[in-house]
């Protein structure tokens, strides 16, 4: 770090975490209105397959898989209906899935 010039900015401890909350909030808010604008309840039909599952809550498969498995942690977060070989999510169901995962990532 031999000549690299440093500045030495000074701020009190509460303008510092001031800063840091603006920041944070500001970089937050723009997240999660650009996340919560893309899921729109009307986007989603009563009976959903996997994969309009997986665009809505932007998951991947593999994730879709394991949330739709009872485990050792627990019930199942996503229970599949099938008829058939055809496999289809309730939208409440996905909808109820989506806030709670929604709850733990803010």
């Amino acid at each position: 770090m031999v000549g690299t010039p440093q500045i030495f900015i000074q701020v009190t401890p509460e303008q510092f975490e001031q800063i840091l909350d603006d920041r944070l909030d500001k970089a937050l808010s723009k997240y999660f209105s650009e996340f919560a604008s893309d899921l729109k309840e009307s986007d989603l039909p009563e009976m959903a397959t996997p994969k309009q599952v997986c665009e809505y809550l932007k998951l991947t498969r593999q994730t879709l898989a394991i949330w739709s498995k009872d485990s050792n942690e627990g019930p199942a977060k996503l229970v599949p209906l099938r008829f058939g070989r055809a496999v289809r999510y309730r939208r409440q169901d996905v909808l109820k899935a989506g806030k709670e995962y929604r709850r733990f990532k803010e």
